[in-house]
């Protein structure tokens, strides 16, 4: 707390959202997460679970810390983590009227404006409205009501799990809200949680379904009821959802062969049934027209299939379609199915700077020479999938990547060394008799000035000499010195 008395804290009040939470008044806005362990020994390593989450989503956590009497810490920092994808089989945000078609709503049950799930909840970055018993203020007396869903399907189905946030003040120990779950029709109800009492923060609920897997009629709701005397503000339910494991993931891999002359692009599939067709997209962004594409080909997990590539050079693009027609199919796994060579061309005279990286030194510019690199990011897309019977399969993540390539700051012949010729071309630029190409002025301008001098010449000179550059000393070497493979999925 804030007392100034130090000892184990009292409880934990851990919040949520979908941008970071730096102030006190984005945490107050934050969801609450609830069920989380109580403070242990100052110094000790705690964890905790949050349910609910929305899929394949960045989200932003903030804690504070309470004292026995209720006095809070400051704000914590806001650190950040990323959910996976899932397949969705139902999901209600009750922002429009079109919500009222996905549930049966037994009076006084009905959509409001008085309160939502904040930013961050589990439905799609929430909004302004959610269900409510009691639309017109408190609750009444005697209150039997239900929001029922519509029957959806599990059959293909896996790990399935049922959440939704809500916020709710009920009469403790008099008053209910269940949340119920069927695969009869409702003949018979299983009661997931029963909620009493006042939880005035949204939260999010979570529940594993998972034993209704394969299920092709499921139902769930929230059924409220009430003695014949006190009431309150009632029960909120938003951003409600029923999700699975997804059937498929795809991403790309990037990276350099040994000698730096060719880019390869691989596609790599994760399935868990067996795959008969393929089709995507992949776009690159090459600013500076450095690669070219050469050729595609496919792997031993693909044997039999036939490849289509339509090449789009100019909107540095293409699609392809893998498709089975040799009997044989794609077995669930992990692996490639199909790779892409992408030429880096060998002369870089002409080549555009778009793409061109230049990054100072840790001490600045003035400790040494700056990093260049051309850095070429690979998107994937257009993804379609098909089982074997001729169905679509759920694709999860599609995860991208990019090539780095190194190039050699004052180098602007990209000889491979800084000699005469580049000190020569890099005064002639400086004084206006022969201009530089755009890439040859990112290589050029070593200070970082976005201008070509006397000091660049003075640092090529340095280069050439062995003497010191800048409060630091930087050594020549060769161009296309190092690379890297970047994936974001990987």
């Amino acid at each position: 707390g804030d007392d100034g008395a130090t000892g184990t804290a009292n409880s934990y009040d851990l919040r949520y959202a979908i941008t970071a939470i730096t102030d006190d008044s984005l945490f107050a806005a934050a969801l609450q997460a609830t069920g989380l362990p109580r403070p242990s020994t100052p110094g000790s390593s705690e964890s905790g679970t949050v349910s609910g989450l929305n899929p394949d989503t960045e989200y932003y956590f903030a804690l504070k810390t309470a004292d026995n009497v209720g006095n809070y810490s400051p704000l914590s920092n806001s650190v950040m983590g990323k959910t996976s994808a899932v397949l969705v089989q139902f999901e209600d945000d009750a922002e429009t009227a079109g919500s009222d078609t996905l549930w049966t709503a037994d009076v006084p049950w009905a959509r409001t404006d008085a309160s939502a799930s904040p930013d961050g909840g589990e439905g799609q970055l929430s909004g302004s409205y959610s269900w409510t018993d009691s639309p017109g203020g408190n609750y009444g007396n005697g209150v039997d009501a239900s929001l029922t869903s519509i029957a959806f399907s599990l059959a293909d189905a896996k790990n399935s799990v049922f959440t939704f946030d809500h916020r709710y003040v009920i009469e403790s120990g008099w008053d209910y809200g269940y949340v119920d779950i069927t695969k009869d029709g409702g003949t018979t109800w299983t009661q997931l949680a029963v909620y009493s009492g006042t939880q005035t923060a949204w939260t999010s609920a979570s529940f594993n379904i998972g034993d209704y897997d394969n299920e092709t009629s499921v139902q769930v709701r929230f059924h409220f009821t009430t003695d014949g005397s006190v009431t309150y503000d009632g029960w909120y339910v938003d951003d409600v959802r029923v999700i699975s494991d997804v059937n498929a993931t795809m991403k790309l891999s990037v990276s350099l062969n040994a000698s730096n002359d060719t880019a390869l692009v691989t596609v790599d599939l994760e399935n868990e049934m067996k795959i008969a067709g393929v089709s995507y997209g992949i776009k690159w962004a090459d600013g500076g027209d450095l690669l070219a594409h050469n050729s595609s080909s496919l792997t031993d997990r693909s044997t039999g299939f036939t490849h289509s590539v339509e090449l789009n050079a100019d909107g540095d693009s293409l699609n392809a379609i893998l498709v089975e027609t040799g009997g044989s199919l794609i077995s669930d796994g992990t692996g490639a199915i199909a790779e892409h060579r992408f030429v880096v061309r060998d002369d870089l005279s002409n080549t555009g700077g778009a793409s061109a990286t230049a990054q100072a030194p840790a001490g600045g510019a003035s400790a040494g020479l700056p990093t260049v690199f051309f850095e070429v990011p690979f998107s994937l897309n257009r993804l379609t999938v098909s089982d074997s019977v001729g169905n679509p399969v759920f694709i999860g993540d599609r995860a991208g990547g990019s090539i780095k390539i190194d190039l050699l700051s004052a180098d602007v012949d990209f000889s491979g060394v800084v000699d005469l010729a580049d000190v020569v071309s890099t005064l002639d630029h400086s004084i206006g008799r022969t201009p530089l190409t755009d890439l040859q002025v990112v290589i050029a301008d070593t200070y970082l000035d976005q201008e070509i001098n006397v000091v660049d010449v003075v640092r090529g000179i340095n280069i050439i000499l062995g003497r010191q550059i800048g409060t630091g000393s930087a050594l020549a070497g060769p161009r296309l010195t190092a690379s890297q493979e970047r994936s974001d999925g990987s």
